[in-house]
């Protein structure tokens, strides 16, 4: 997506076989091409996607200079999606307490990028029993395999990608 005039245009729509690494690296090296063949260079400064972990690598490798940020809703229901499979969905529909460390969990991407670790041990002692492996699946997950920088959206203007939502 592209801001220009105070509209947001898409600037690449791509239909892909498959997810992997690979694939992204060519799409790119494509793009590139294409750039090049208009007098132009593709280094984006800001690009925003979901968690898939093929496009992480294939952006770090190809983008080493672009911040690349995932997509708040997508992290947010990632963890909305763990509550469900561990069987926490009526407790966290029906218990205010638990509907409301999870949503701070999830707020987290929010924060400053300095706060999250602070605010998240301070959770940690709060956190209820029942809430223990979500707990640990935030810590194991979102604090020490995927980069908070990858999640933590609080220095954006704009926040989502589908434009629809206002500006």
């Amino acid at each position: 997506m592209v801001r220009t005039r105070g509209h947001i245009v898409p600037c690449v729509i791509a239909l892909l076989p498959g997810r992997s690494a690979t694939i992204y690296k060519r799409l790119f090296q494509l793009l590139d091409q294409e750039a090049a063949d208009l007098h132009m260079t593709f280094e984006p400064k800001l690009i925003t996607s979901d968690f898939e972990s093929g496009l992480i690598k294939a952006v770090k490798h190809h983008f080493p200079m672009s911040r690349h940020v995932g997509r708040f809703f997508h992290f947010t229901q990632s963890v909305h999606r763990k509550i469900q499979q561990l069987g926490l969905s009526v407790e966290y529909k029906n218990n205010e307490e638990t509907r409301s460390l999870c949503q701070q969990l999830m707020a987290l991407g929010l924060l400053p990028r300095g706060k999250v670790l602070p605010a998240f041990e301070h959770l940690t002692e709060a956190q209820l029993e029942s809430l223990e492996d979500v707990f640990d699946y935030f810590e194991d997950f979102w604090t020490e395999t995927t980069l908070i920088d990858l999640w933590n959206v609080s220095d954006l203007k704009i926040r989502t990608n589908n434009n629809a939502e206002g500006k």
